[in-house]
This record gives structure tokens, sequence and C-alpha cells, in this order.
């Protein structure tokens, strides 16, 4: 009897150049996995921050289209600021 988690599993193939499957077998060896083990935690990470990066995405969006946005002077300042800041804690810790 397979268990839910494998029984809701697909198979996928992929096609690798020489040296991206050279990488994936050195990898799967040292850290003894599977080529698919990796593969399929290398896609659930990419999927993962590709749905972080349209939700961060869209969420600029929303603040430019409400107005919350800085300048580019206020940018400057800050920028200017922080230099200033770090210039002096170096010459402390020199």
């Amino acid at each position: 009897m397979l268990s839910e988690e494998v029984k809701d599993m697909h198979s996928v193939s992929v096609k690798l150049n020489d040296d991206d499957y050279s990488l994936l077998d050195d990898m799967a060896q040292g850290l003894h996995k599977s080529r698919a083990e990796i593969i399929s935690e290398a896609l659930k990470t990419k999927l993962a921050y590709e749905a972080w990066k349209e939700k961060e995405v869209l969420a600029g969006l929303a603040d430019i289209e409400a107005g919350r946005t800085v300048s580019s002077d206020d940018i400057d300042s800050f920028c200017e600021e922080l230099k200033a800041r770090n210039g002096q804690y170096l010459q402390r810790v020199i």
C-alpha cells in the first residue's frame, strides 16, 4: 500500500547538458541523495521563490498605486546620512 505522498507524485523528464549533469551527479553523491531528490528540492525552492517574488512585486505595485513612494532626493539624503554614520563608526574603530 502506497502512502498518500507517493501516490500523488508525478514524473517529469529533464534534459541536462553534460556539465550540469556532472554537477548534479557530484552533488547527489556528496549529499548521499538521489539525483531526483536534488532536482525535486531545487524545483521546490525555485517555485517558492517565484511565488514570493510575484507576491512582493504585486505588493510594490499596490504601494505605487496608493502613492506610497519615496523621492530620489530622499533616497540620496538617506544614503549620504548612512555614509556619514559609517565613516564616523570606522574612525572610532580605527
